[in-house]
């Protein structure tokens, strides 16, 4: 969830507001699903993410994460 912390400086007060709050629709599936589901929501997000008109680069961590999203990537071309 996202929250902001409101300062009023006329008052000297603050306040935590709530501006965000995650929906999660969560339904029951099997483990190959949800790896299918996984996969192609990645790879949907990568594609949106890497297009651009010039060369673009990467940073790796290393992590089995960055690793995969790197390996992905270079699957799109």
């Amino acid at each position: 969830a996202g929250e902001r912390l409101i300062f009023d400086l006329n008052n000297q007060s603050m306040m935590k507001e709530k501006y965000f709050t995650y929906k999660i629709h969560a339904k029951p599936t099997d483990e190959s699903k949800a790896i299918k589901e996984t996969r192609e929501a990645l790879l949907e997000s990568l594609r949106r993410h890497l297009r651009a008109d010039v060369p673009i680069g990467a940073m790796c961590s290393g992590g089995i994460d960055t690793s995969s999203l790197i390996g992905m990537a270079k699957h799109l071309g």
